[in-house]
């Protein structure tokens, strides 16, 4: 009888932990965090690097930017209240969380560099929209 009651036992064991890895839970376990995004963006003579950046909404995103020249050059996105200076040669980095889907321009508010082009797009969504020369001319 023991021994039937130990197989029982061990059997009602195994179900219970096949339940576990099947539903992707086990004991304890916690909800897990929102998900990241890591972006390297170099800050170059009159350019970003990537100039389009996407992630999806409500993850947590962390640029590193790196200024590869000898002229000072910011990482703003007015949006998002985002405004890097970074000296020549410097690497900065900035922490945010991705909430509002959308496109948002980021640029190098030093005067004349947004006219010579550095700007970009930090597309936040699920399928976001890549701006390109056929698009309107860029706005949207």
């Amino acid at each position: 009888m023991k021994r039937i009651a130990w197989m029982s036992l061990r059997m009602l064991g195994l179900v219970i932990l096949l339940g576990w890895v099947m539903t992707g839970c086990a004991p304890g376990e916690e909800t897990p965090p929102p998900e990241e995004a890591v972006v390297n963006v170099t800050a170059g003579e009159g350019y970003f690097d990537p100039d389009v950046i996407m992630v999806d909404q409500g993850h947590e995103v962390t640029v590193f930017i790196a200024n590869i020249t000898e002229e000072n050059h910011t990482f703003t996105i007015d949006e998002l209240g985002i405004d890097v200076s970074l000296a020549p040669g410097e690497q900065e980095e900035v922490t945010f969380t991705a909430t509002e889907e959308g496109s948002f321009e980021f640029y190098c508010a030093e005067p004349g560099h947004r006219d010579a082009g550095m700007y970009g797009y930090l597309e936040v969504g699920e399928a976001p929209h890549i701006p390109d020369d056929n698009d309107n001319n860029g706005v949207y």
